[in-house]
């Protein structure tokens, strides 16, 4: 280990608190702790460095390891002065603190004394630390006061909550993502069991018997509706006040009202297309395989076009995966508008009845309604509106709209 090259000075004297000079004296230095030479290694001691006075109560430059110079941080060098006999302490000159730093030499004389200065001591936890405080072995053991966090906010009272099976008391826990959450009797409440906003489904397909209802307060239009996808069966309790009483032995009957509409896809103007005497799509969509996935399910399709330029006839058809719902032929006036819808309602097999409908411009149309044959509702199925006109001829789309009737 190098030998320290910085030296420690005294410009004026040591002196009692009489202003007498400690003549002949001595001054003992003692390190804080142990340390470690920043830049080259090896261990510095606390064994003191004992450093006579002259006639002047001055000592002579002498080399010493700074504290900036050592690791850890915030070592400093206690200091203690003797009178000539090197056994009595000089009163005041007993206690004191150097932090020795810079490029040197350093002078004792103009060391500015603190009676809050402090040793660092490796290892432990300041009071008051200058950096990031880590305790790598050992517990920290709060017996009296409370965990107080500053900085980070903290809301709520009581204790701290761990990872594992925590007991919270009305907490407020906002947008919560989980695998499962278990009900109050502690079943597990799956994913796949919540949909919507605002409908609980409690199973697939429940089977409700003789459900008791009571002590019900109505704050919306409808409090709540029970709704049986398979049965095609809706209960609902509409608003009025509070309600307080039982529903018992309650039979769910009835059919589907078809009062729940969701638009699949829409489209706008499109087009002039010009005609080649074939079936030409003017508006096609992909339904997806399952979306009318139980009977007393439909969808209903709406198209519109006008006969942008010439006046020939133009077939017109609405078909699902080319099987066709709803065509007719229209009028040769030029600009003239036709619209068809056509409803699909699913049966008890795969295959659907149909509800063709066209407007008072066409001259000719399919009959009103037709059974349909070919409809896989457990596969993707592809929707298009059609034109079929000679070359001569342009249609311009208007709109093309498909909806979920549920």
């Amino acid at each position: 280990m190098a030998a320290p090259a910085k030296l420690i000075t005294t410009s004026i004297g040591f002196q009692d608190p009489k202003g007498t000079v400690v003549a002949s004296g001595m001054l003992k230095l003692t390190l804080s702790q142990t340390a470690t030479v920043t830049a080259t290694g090896g261990q510095v001691t606390t064994e003191p460095i004992f450093l006579n006075l002259d006639a002047n109560g001055k000592i002579t430059n002498t080399a010493i390891w700074f504290n900036d110079e050592l690791s850890p941080s915030g070592t400093i060098y206690y200091g203690t002065v003797y009178a000539a006999n090197k056994t009595r302490v000089i009163p005041g000159l007993e206690t004191l603190q150097y932090s020795i730093t810079g490029a040197g030499p350093y002078d004792l004389a103009t060391a500015v004394q603190s009676a809050s200065a402090s040793p660092s001591y490796s290892g432990a936890v300041l009071l008051v630390p200058s950096g990031s405080q880590t305790i790598t072995t050992g517990n920290l053991t709060l017996t009296t006061g409370t965990f107080v966090e500053t900085a980070q906010a903290v809301t709520g009272s009581g204790g701290l909550v761990r990872a594992t099976s925590p007991t919270l008391v009305t907490p407020n826990i906002g947008v919560a993502t989980g695998t499962s959450l278990a009900l109050g009797g502690g079943t597990a409440l799956a994913t796949t069991n919540r949909t919507g906003t605002g409908n609980l489904v409690l199973a697939t397909n429940p089977a409700i018997t003789g459900p008791t209802i009571d002590n019900i307060t109505q704050k919306a239009a409808t409090l709540f509706s029970l709704f049986d996808n398979q049965a095609g069966t809706r209960l609902s309790i509409p608003s009025g006040g509070s309600a307080q009483g039982q529903i018992n032995n309650m039979a769910l009957t009835g059919v589907n009202t078809f009062n729940n509409v969701a638009v699949l896809n829409g489209q706008g103007a499109v087009g002039p297309l010009t005609g080649n005497s074939a079936d030409q799509v003017i508006y096609t969509y992909t339904l997806p395989a399952n979306t009318v996935d139980s009977t007393l399910k439909g969808i209903r399709i709406t198209a519109a076009a006008v006969h942008a330029s010439g006046t020939a006839n133009t077939t017109l058809k609405i078909n699902i995966n080319s099987v066709n719902a709803v065509s007719g032929v229209s009028g040769t006036a030029a600009s003239q508008s036709t619209s068809f819808e056509a409803r699909i309602l699913r049966t008890a097999s795969t295959t659907g009845g149909s509800w063709g409908i066209a407007n008072a411009a066409a001259s000719s149309m399919t009959p009103f309604s037709q059974a349909l044959t070919g409809l896989a509702w457990t596969s993707s199925q592809v929707i298009t509106f059609t034109f079929n006109v000679a070359n001569t001829d342009t249609w311009t789309g208007i709109m093309f709209l498909v909806e979920l009737i549920q």
